[in-house]
């Protein structure tokens, strides 16, 4: 099998932009919600700007409404008193009366200009936020980051992102046979080979049993956890697992490996013991 990660990421733009500013390198480990890179907000910024200068003004005219219908309400508390005393006649306290519907419907429309205009702008201050990209977990950069000028969220860069991945969850992944899976058991002992490292030996533990059945190999994937310091192992790398009925003592772990043979593949030739290897050519 292979090693993985079980916590792994591709993360990449949710909206398209030119790369600005790369925070971090290949190899270089990053904590949950770090700046990994900036896309350029020049247009962003301009267009919030002006949503602003938009709200800015609709305000104003909120203003000059309500100014309007302050105004209109002390005339005609002024024009009640003149026709209590009959200075003036109730036709026209009426047509005063008339003009405030109007000046509170330019009140609440102008309000509502403002709330409209003021969402525009939270909407731009989001798109803003979105051109930081953050790492979404502590994990280790695995590939090469984008380079400033380059272009992400478009169809001819969609493979240009960065891979994350918690080297903390890495596994050994294997398919063990249907056949042979009532061997395993949950928390059981193991005993792991890097071909990165010939000769050295890794304890691990039975971590979980995949679900499903592949039908075109009959295996099951296995999931083995590292028991030891996973120092210098990197995802993917090949990997063999044993499963052991106990735990590997520490002078297993020293000693030499060996390859074992049936005894009955094992046969005497010229008073040595050689594997008997199948003849080739005519007999």
């Amino acid at each position: 099998g292979y090693v993985v990660a079980l916590t792994s990421a591709r993360v990449s733009s949710r909206v398209p932009g030119r790369v600005a500013v790369v925070r971090v390198r290949e190899g270089e480990t990053v904590r949950a919600g770090q700046a990994l890179l900036e896309l350029d907000a020049t247009d962003v910024r301009s267009t919030i700007a002006a949503a602003r200068a938009r709200v800015a003004a609709a305000e104003a005219r909120v203003a000059i409404a309500r100014a309007n219908l302050a105004d209109g309400r002390q005339q005609l508390e002024r024009q009640r008193r003149l026709v209590e005393s009959g200075a003036v006649s109730r036709q026209v306290v009426e047509d005063l009366q008339a003009r405030l519907g109007p000046l509170e419907a330019s009140v609440s429309a102008a309000v509502a200009e403002v709330r409209a205009l003021q969402a525009d702008v939270a909407v731009q201050s989001a798109t803003l936020s979105l051109l930081t990209i953050r790492a979404p977990f502590e994990g280790t950069i695995v590939n090469r980051p984008p380079r400033p000028g380059e272009l992400l969220g478009s169809e001819l860069m969609a493979g240009t992102v960065i891979e994350l991945s918690d080297f903390r969850s890495m596994v050994a992944e294997v398919d063990v046979p249907e056949g042979r899976l009532h061997l395993v058991r949950p928390g059981g002992p193991c005993e792991i080979s890097l071909d990165a490292f010939p000769g050295r030996r890794f304890r691990g533990a039975v971590q979980e049993t995949g679900h499903r059945v592949d039908r075109a190999k009959a295996t099951v994937v296995v999931r083995v956890r590292f028991v030891e310091p996973m120092d210098g192992i990197l995802p993917d790398m090949a990997a063999r697992v044993g499963f052991l009925t106990q735990e590997l003592t520490a002078e297993q772990l020293r000693a030499a490996q060996r390859t074992l043979v049936p005894a009955a593949a094992v046969t005497t030739r010229g008073g040595a013991r050689a594997r008997p290897w199948p003849r080739r050519g005519p007999s």
